[in-house]
């Protein structure tokens, strides 16, 4: 399973950080040892591996509930573009819309050449992809794949079959009929704890999914799939 993240720099300084403080904590801990036995204090050592012991364990824990991650993804279309505040309103299938900031850092795709996402603006009404991440209240968006005019539909059912070679997915609705979809490059999976991508992250026969997918060249593409 291929993991989707952000802000990569920062969340490997952070693991790289607490695997050192882990490593002096244990260093802390052998030495609190050797003088307990050697006849040294053995409050003052035990203390200082406390310390280190609760600074890595707030590292690690930085990284894995502070850390900016990608955790969901959605389809839908442009309402509004806030260049001020740094906002997106995307308006879903099911007429819902959602608010997500974006940064400097926001990646734009299927735009030419090197897009910003104020140069989203203007394409009202457009649809689009978009991984973002949540932290607190914040919804971030980390990548955004701009689709054009093609509008996103959404299918449901169970999983019937995954093409591992030829990267298509069989969904059997639930009146029985079966829809094949295409995975498209950049496609994603959303299990609700993250983002996947390949054909192995799909999920396995007979798991509900909902599909999010456009019309291309006659083939109908996904673009996520959540578990349900």
């Amino acid at each position: 399973m291929s993991k989707v993240s952000s802000g990569p720099v920062r969340q490997l300084a952070l693991i790289a950080l607490a695997a050192l403080l882990m490593a002096l904590a244990m260093l802390a801990a052998l030495l609190s040892a050797a003088s307990v036995f050697a006849g040294g204090t053995k409050v003052g050592h035990t203390l200082v591996v406390s310390l280190a012991a609760l600074a890595a364990l707030l590292t690690v824990a930085s990284v894995f509930a502070g850390g900016t991650k990608v955790g969901h993804a959605l389809a839908g279309s442009i309402e509004k573009v806030d260049q001020g505040a740094k906002t997106l309103v995307i308006k879903k299938a099911d007429g819902t819309e959602e608010t997500l900031k974006w940064t400097e850092h926001t990646i734009i795709r299927g735009l030419k050449g090197a897009a910003k996402t104020v140069d989203l603006a203007g394409k009202e009404g457009e649809h689009v992809v978009v991984h973002y991440s949540v932290e607190g209240a914040d919804k971030t968006a980390v990548a955004i794949k701009h689709l054009g005019r093609a509008t996103p539909k959404v299918a449901g059912g169970t999983i019937e079959s995954v093409g591992k070679g030829t990267r298509t997915l069989v969904v059997k609705k639930g009146d029985g009929a079966e829809e094949t979809f295409h995975l498209a490059d950049r496609a994603v999976v959303d299990a609700g704890e993250g983002l996947a991508r390949g054909g192995e992250s799909v999920g396995k026969k007979g798991a509900h999914v909902t599909v999010h997918r456009t019309e291309e060249a006659g083939r109908k593409v996904a673009h996520v799939i959540k578990r349900i």
